[in-house]
């Protein structure tokens, strides 16, 4: 009888022993999977879907905006769609004080791409400015009003300014606005 011959016995319980241990590990791995997943804000789960290169749906409201994250700052995101980018506020509110519901879901998972882009603008209202500041035609969406309100913005302290074709203007609260994106027309 050999050495190794003395512990062919044990063999049964060390691989018990084993199997006992790695079941522990993913306990405590699913645990702290879970207290991780307890500490993350939507910004977090928008910038990893962005990192993966996920395509995405993004609920405001009654409107629907499918594509994938090209930046996110600290309170909106900007989405690449088919007809073109659109700026959504991650946490808009009604008048009645009561948030705009924001659903974000997972159309497609992307096997590879993604990107790490940061928002040039760092909060919605920095991105309104920039819509304000370049003079752009864009397309609001707010959900006090059943209409897209289409015109130039002009930023006030607390509110938004939006200038019609025929120059009739618009006051809508800045809680208020839920996205805003480029008029292609």
């Amino acid at each position: 009888m050999t050495a190794d011959d003395a512990f062919d016995d044990l063999e049964p319980i060390f691989g018990a022993a084993r199997e006992e241990r790695r079941a522990e590990e993913e306990e405590y791995t699913r645990a702290a999977l879970r207290q991780w997943a307890r500490h993350r804000d939507l910004l977090d789960v928008i910038r990893e879907l962005q990192h993966r290169g996920d395509t995405i749906s993004v609920q405001v409201g009654s409107m629907v905006f499918v594509g994938m994250v090209d930046a996110a700052g600290r309170d909106y995101v900007q989405l690449r769609t088919d007809g073109g980018r659109v700026d959504i506020r991650l946490a808009s509110l009604v008048p009645e004080g009561a948030p705009v519901p924001v659903l974000v879901r997972v159309v497609n998972r992307a096997r590879h791409g993604g990107r790490r882009a940061e928002a040039d603008a760092p909060s919605f209202r920095a991105r309104l400015l920039e819509y304000d500041a370049d003079e752009v035609e864009a397309i609001v969406g707010a959900p006090a009003v059943a209409d897209e309100l289409r015109g130039c913005l002009v930023v006030g302290r607390d509110h938004v300014v939006v200038r019609g074709h025929a120059g009739e203007e618009t006051y809508v609260p800045l809680g208020c606005v839920s996205w805003v994106r480029p008029s292609r027309d």
